[in-house]
């Protein structure tokens, strides 16, 4: 007499593969190098030169730093004695329209929501490693898509920053001769390569989310 077969059990739980592991620890580094570069305001370096009143010596000079929303070491009118004056700090801008420029307003609003979406597919990716079954392969590819977003974001906040060095808060500390796309006496820093690097990253990580999880599909028969 045969013996019953049992019916193929489908086990439908999506795990991470090997590369999977990979992407939730990209995702994880395109969110924090992209929310840096947001923040710090390192993108551009010039210096901020007072005059005495005839313009003819030197009274201080120095590095001023220019980021997105931030600044550090910025000129400012004194309200009591109406002279300028530099404020030896990092700080930003009292208000969004204080923004220099139009172009700035927009790479803040392009970074702000790129490093968003980062940080949102990466928390996602790092309960994945810890959790079972979070994540399948809908998700693993709505976050690929969410990430090549992201890079898009971060990539055209770098590419229009440039197009704001018409500003004459840019023009102040870079000199006369910088305008949209020439930088002047001035030269970029170490976060706007950071802004860069974090665009890549998120199309690694975009990249890698087609692999990220391996489908256990059905179990073999059993026979008893």
């Amino acid at each position: 007499m045969l013996k019953p077969q049992r019916l193929p059990k489908r086990d439908t739980s999506m795990d991470l593969s090997c590369l999977g592991v990979i992407w939730a620890a990209v995702s994880l580094v395109a969110a924090g190098v992209a929310s840096a570069a947001f923040y710090l305001p390192y993108w551009l370096e010039g210096s901020y030169t007072l005059w005495d009143k005839t313009h003819a010596h030197k009274v201080n000079s120095t590095v001023v730093y220019l980021g997105v929303f931030r600044r550090c070491n910025y000129p400012m009118t004194s309200p009591y004695t109406g002279q300028t004056m530099i404020v030896h700090n990092c700080g930003r801008y009292a208000s969004f329209d204080d923004i220099p420029s139009l172009s700035w307003q927009m790479v803040t609003i392009l970074e702000g929501c790129g490093a968003g979406l980062a940080c949102l597919i990466a928390v996602i990716g790092l309960f994945s490693c810890c959790v079972d079954d979070i994540i399948g392969k809908r998700v693993a590819k709505f976050g690929g898509l969410v990430q090549t977003l992201a890079g898009l974001l971060i990539g055209g906040g770098c590419a229009l920053y440039p197009h704001g060095w018409d500003s004459n808060e840019v023009a102040s500390v870079c000199g006369p001769s910088a305008s949209k796309f020439k930088i002047g006496d001035c030269r970029l820093q170490w976060a706007f390569y950071m802004a860069a690097g974090a665009s890549v990253a998120s199309f690694m990580a975009s990249f890698l989310s087609c692999y990220a999880c391996k489908n256990k599909g059905y179990q073999r028969a059993v026979r008893a």
